[in-house]
């Protein structure tokens, strides 16, 4: 009872993060509309590691850019919200803990919350990106975009819990979102010298999977694997910090 009114009470709080929701459903639709504006439509031919072997695919440069946007808005929104939710419910813990609540219904919540939110971005952005371009394997789209919710979920939870300022957490959390999806997008593949360095980027093989099942006819199950097992990293860690910062609170009750 005491996780299920923590989590409502924490999506109540990110539906009111109106900076948050506007990055969740006006950034998308604002950089798809100037991407289909402004974008070239050429073909071109990228790469895709499928099972240790590269497989070309020919996409148009939109289309390209459209999954890129896809992967940014999820950074930020999801990011942004995850790290708001954590600085935001510092005095609401306190209180909580005071009127008997246990650290591990708190952490419960949050992690429930957070991961609710997740699957609701993945589930809105996979159906604007289906929207605007034609996907062939909606499913690989939609658990490549999830693990990209996850990380960045527990990106948010670790600067939140980490971080003292808010504009530095919300500078490193836009930065990081940046780098990390712009750099791994296969059309940059042939001008990066240092290529295995790519795996590196939690953002490199949600971005092949996702790819893959736009334009492949079957599932990239390696990418998609690493992916998740990248996530279940990151989100470990997140409980940890997790844990960490509830045993600080506790002290100071």
């Amino acid at each position: 009872m005491a996780v299920k009114s923590g989590v409502i009470s924490l999506l109540k709080q990110l539906v009111r993060n109106r900076f948050a929701l506007s990055l969740l459903f006006i950034l998308p639709i604002f950089l798809f509309f100037f991407t289909g504006l402004l974008m070239s439509k050429d073909v071109v031919t990228v790469p895709i590691e499928v099972k240790k072997a590269t497989k070309y695919i020919h996409a148009s440069q939109t289309s390209l850019t459209y999954i890129t946007m896809s992967f940014l808005s999820t950074a930020f929104a999801v990011g942004i919200m995850a790290y708001t939710a954590i600085r935001k419910t510092i005095e609401t813990d306190l209180r909580l803990l005071l009127c008997g609540f246990s650290r591990i219904s708190l952490m419960l919540s949050k992690l429930i919350g957070l991961m609710l939110m997740a699957i609701i971005v993945a589930l809105w952005l996979t159906g604007l990106l289906n929207f605007f371009m034609h996907i062939d394997q909606p499913i690989a789209v939609l658990i490549g975009l999830l693990t990209i919710a996850i990380n960045y979920s527990a990106l948010g939870i670790l600067l939140g819990v980490t971080v003292k300022q808010d504009l530095e957490g919300l500078f490193l959390i836009i930065m990081v979102g940046i780098i990390d999806t712009a750099i791994p997008d296969p059309r940059n593949l042939p001008v990066i010298g240092k290529k295995w360095m790519l795996s590196y980027f939690p953002s490199h093989n949600p971005m092949s999977a996702v790819i893959n099942g736009a334009y492949g006819a079957h599932l990239n199950l390696t990418s998609l694997i690493s992916s998740a097992s990248t996530s279940v990293l990151l989100f470990l860690m997140a409980i940890g910090f997790l844990y960490w910062r509830s045993r600080k609170l506790a002290k100071l009750v």
